[in-house]
């Protein structure tokens, strides 16, 4: 799940990354999502920008799949 709606990083990058200091901080109320991006990579807004072309839709089954806008 993205930490934020203008990017796609998620929890697991960071975690993955060696940024768990990072998570247990934002986890404590101690920072912010954006300041923790900031942190984490200051190019996070371009780097790992959302794509407001495509987004992730439920079928009539329940399967989830990309659609464009």
């Amino acid at each position: 799940m993205p930490l934020t709606d203008v990017a796609t990083v998620t929890a697991v990058d960071l975690y993955a990354a060696d940024g768990g200091k990072l998570l247990l901080d934002w986890a404590s109320g101690r920072r912010t999502p954006t300041q923790m991006l900031d942190s984490f990579d200051a190019e996070w807004r371009s780097r790992y920008a959302a794509d407001s072309q495509f987004e992730v839709v439920s079928d009539d089954e329940g399967r989830a799949m990309i659609v464009e806008r």
